[in-house]
């Protein structure tokens, strides 16, 4: 198997996998609301696992339409270019989700071992 028919089963399963963790999202807060709201018994864990769960979708949605080039873009400015100059463009915003992306990995990462550190 080739390195991008990997990626492109990576992506499509991400995307899978987000759309059901954002299905089980609206599952969980109806669960709490009507826990809350019915039987008076709110959750403990509800609302932290939908906000868990929210994050790691976005995430993983990310990868996929940047995969199938879904990202809501405004192409105005793009449109008008020759099509070489505008695949460079394209490039160069890769390049910077790319920085950007290895920022938060490095940064996440020190944050998690100095919480690690300090028995968070």
């Amino acid at each position: 198997m080739g390195f991008l028919r990997l990626v492109d089963r990576l992506t499509n399963a991400s995307g899978v996998l987000s759309a059901w963790m954002l299905f089980s999202i609206g599952l969980m807060v109806t669960y709490e609301v009507v826990m809350r709201k019915v039987f008076n018994a709110p959750t403990i864990w509800a609302d932290e696992m939908a906000r868990f769960f929210q994050i790691w979708a976005v995430y993983l949605a990310g990868a996929y339409v940047l995969r199938h080039r879904h990202l809501i873009a405004v192409d105005l400015f793009t449109s008008t270019l020759y099509h070489k100059t505008g695949r460079l463009l394209d490039y160069f915003a890769l390049l910077v989700i790319a920085v950007f992306s290895l920022v938060a990995v490095y940064e996440g990462t020190l944050i998690v071992l100095e919480s690690i550190a300090v028995g968070r």
